[in-house]
């Protein structure tokens, strides 16, 4: 059996197509190219359909038809375009009114309203968040080394 050896990268392919199909890779700069056959597309939504089509026995893999992002399960596909694409923000803060896509994202914005309970041994500022208190110490109250600035 002939093989064909790519010029430019080494790439061995079986078939003259395949070898052909390849060489586009460094002739069209595409914005999108598969990970298993490297053909390569300018839309995230036509490389999604390509993966569905050709390759959907090879794996369970879902991919963003807006961005092109895979994932391994629907699940998380869902969720990726929910938080980053739908921009459906349906919870509320009912104190200051910010619009946030999830349920987990105005329970974590919920706590900058709560009690200050965090508190710096040093200065006495209080936090709502003990993140923000670690922040608030090593930015303000820990030496550093001015060589590594650490």
């Amino acid at each position: 059996m002939k093989t064909n050896v790519c010029s430019k990268c080494g790439k061995i392919t079986r078939t003259i197509r395949s070898y052909e199909r390849h060489m586009q890779v460094h002739i069209i700069k595409y914005r999108y190219t598969c990970s298993l056959c490297e053909k390569g597309y300018n839309k995230a939504h036509h490389l999604a359909d390509h993966y569905r089509i050709q390759h959907e026995h090879e794996g369970n893999f879902y991919v963003c038809r807006i961005c092109a992002k895979d994932f391994a399960n629907k699940s998380g596909l869902d969720e990726h375009v929910t938080i980053f694409h739908r921009k459906k923000h349906k919870f509320v803060c009912l104190q200051c009114g910010l619009h946030l896509c999830t349920q987990y994202s105005l329970n974590q914005h919920m706590q900058i309203h709560s009690r200050r309970d965090w508190k710096c041994p040093t200065c006495q500022k209080a936090f709502n968040q003990s993140q923000q208190l670690d922040r608030h110490v090593r930015d303000h109250h820990t030496v550093r080394c001015p060589d590594t600035m650490q």
